[in-house]
Order: structure tokens, then C-alpha cells, then sequence
């Protein structure tokens, strides 16, 4: 009996080691530019957005979200008919669990509309530190 306890532990321990190196061999990179190309993919309109200085934020390292952040940039918008309408800003809330990436909702503002300063805050407060390239 006492062996098979301790048949049962060494096989525990042996499964708690592996996986704390598969948690911690994930590539942190590959995370980040899957997030950037999500973010990229979520915020797209076709033929209306082209995107300029998109800079990933790391600002959390947790036990249970491996990586942590926001996706920072401005956007050259332009109207369907190829006009330029203006600067917008972006910053989207990225978390990932070491596997799949969850990017929040954008949180987007048109610079100079009337409610663009609830937005300014907010952004600031995500974007902390970005330098436009």
C-alpha cells in the first residue's frame, strides 16, 4: 500500500514539474504579435483604415494572465470615397492566459468630435508610455 502512495506522489510531482516548464516556456513574442495581429484584424474596415504605429504596452505580469497590455496607435481614417477624415485614436485592452489571446473591445476616438475627451482619459491611462515611431 505504501508504495503505491508513493507511486501515486512521484507521479504527481513528476506532472506539477512539466507543467510549471510548459507554462513557462511559452513564447512571450509570439504572444505579443498574435496580439497585435488580432487587434489589427478586429479593428480593420476594408478599404476605409490604415493603421500607423501600433505599439504593444506590457503593464501586467500575473500568475494566472501571462501576458497583459494594451495595443496603442493612431489610425489615418478615410471616408469611403478616399478623402482623409482624421487622426483616430486606439488603444485596445489585451490579456492572454499563456495560450489564447483575449483583446477587450477597442476603445476608439475620433480626435476633435465633441465626446472625444471621455475617451482621452481612458486612453491616456491604457497608452501610458507609448512614443509614436
Amino acid at each position: 500500500m505504501k508504495k503505491i502512495i508513493c507511486i501515486v506522489f512521484v507521479l504527481m510531482a513528476v506532472g506539477l514539474i512539466g507543467c510549471y516548464f510548459y507554462v513557462n516556456s511559452v513564447d512571450e513574442q509570439a504572444l505579443i504579435d498574435e496580439a497585435k495581429n488580432r487587434v489589427l484584424l478586429e479593428i480593420t474596415t476594408p478599404d476605409r483604415i490604415e493603421f500607423s504605429g501600433l505599439q504593444f504596452l506590457p503593464n501586467d505580469y500575473a500568475a494566472d494572465e501571462k501576458i497583459s497590455g494594451s495595443v496603442c496607435g493612431f489610425i489615418d481614417a478615410k471616408m469611403p470615397d478616399g478623402t482623409y477624415a482624421g487622426k483616430i485614436k486606439v488603444a485596445v485592452r489585451v490579456k492572454s492566459n499563456g495560450e489564447n489571446i483575449m483583446a477587450g473591445r477597442a476603445l476608439i476616438a475620433l480626435i476633435g468630435l465633441p465626446d472625444s475627451y471621455r475617451y482621452e482619459a481612458k486612453w491616456q491611462e491604457l497608452c501610458k508610455g507609448y512614443e509614436p515611431e
